[in-house]
């Protein structure tokens, strides 16, 4: 259940001038989340009114369209996916910092932009040490995805089988490779999986931060060409 693609020249270009807008905002305000050692933005990031992220949210939700129609291609199914934004956020992890396992829950907020209500993502309630989130899933959020601006080092991505005990199951591994799924990204690559995969960035060993963004897609099924709300 796991898709995986290279953005191409169209979506590289975009690359550093959301860099360096992620630049920007990390030093004017601090991490927003609790998931991670590094450092988060708000969840409304992927709402900013600027050409670059705009034009970034047209390629993602072409390459989570291709996602869900290999899937109901395989099942014969004659919808049509049709996307609403949910909600998506700027990661940056310096060396030695990690994203630990957890998932994302849906909630409505309001967008500190524009002051208008907007579906985004639930901040991890923390742990103990308040830095481990507790384990949870998606509520309402279908399809969620990652795209590494900067992928130094190709510090891997790890999914975890969603249903307990998995492991001690040879026969039914919701991965066909196992219980886990470990992919080391690169630079300018999408992937996209369910929303309820648990999944975590183990300790960044690279030379320079790793920079990414996460998005959180809501899908209807429809007769409908693909589209994309915001």
């Amino acid at each position: 259940p796991i898709y995986s693609s290279q953005g191409g020249t169209q979506v590289q270009h975009l690359n550093s001038g959301i860099s360096g807008t992620i630049a920007s905002l990390s030093i004017a305000v601090p991490t927003e989340r609790v998931s991670s050692s590094g450092w988060q933005s708000s969840r409304s990031f992927l709402f900013v009114d600027e050409d670059n992220i705009r034009s970034w949210n047209v390629h993602a939700v072409h390459q989570a369209g291709n996602y869900v129609s290999q899937w109901l291609k395989r099942r014969a199914l004659p919808w049509s996916p049709r996307f609403r934004l949910h909600g998506g956020w700027a990661n940056v992890n310096a060396p030695g910092t990690a994203n630990e396992k957890h998932a994302h829950d849906g909630y409505v907020a309001v967008c500190s932009l524009c002051n208008s209500s907007l579906s985004a993502l639930v901040q991890c309630r923390s742990g103990n040490d308040g830095r481990r989130p507790i384990a949870h899933a998606h509520e309402e959020v279908t399809v969620s995805g990652v795209y590494y601006i900067d992928a130094p080092a190709s510090t891997p991505i790890r999914f975890h089988d969603p249903r307990p005990c998995s492991a001690y199951s040879q026969l039914f591994h919701f991965f066909q490779v196992g219980a886990d799924a470990v992919l080391p990204p690169s630079t300018s690559q999408f992937i996209f999986f369910p929303s309820f995969v648990p999944h975590e960035v183990v300790e960044h060993r690279g030379n320079r931060s790793r920079i990414s963004l996460s998005v959180n897609y809501i899908v209807d099924l429809c007769g409908s060409p693909l589209e994309l709300d915001f």
